[in-house]
């Protein structure tokens, strides 16, 4: 599951899947009331919701790196950074 909201529920499906689509989706129409479901709708991820996701998992990892360098108050930042782009 990716996210619940209300009486809403978002679940993701990786693309492997796919070929399964069209037997899931006979069934599940035909299961679709004694499974309590009023309604369901299909949708493809927008680059919004893949950038949102790499930007989270991006932060997750800066926040793990940050947390593990200790900088003095008395550093030159700008030195820093020079040092930083001599390793690229």
């Amino acid at each position: 599951m990716i996210q619940e909201v209300s009486s809403e529920i978002s679940v993701g499906v990786p693309d492997e899947a796919e070929s399964r689509f069209t037997e899931f989706f006979k069934q599940f129409d035909c299961d679709i009331e004694s499974l309590g479901v009023l309604s369901y709708g299909i949708s493809i991820t927008t680059l919004e919701e893949v950038f949102l996701h790499i930007n989270k998992e991006l932060n997750i990892d800066l926040q793990m790196a940050n947390s593990d360098v200790n900088i003095d108050d008395n550093v030159d930042m700008g030195e820093l950074e020079r040092n930083l782009d001599d390793l690229n």
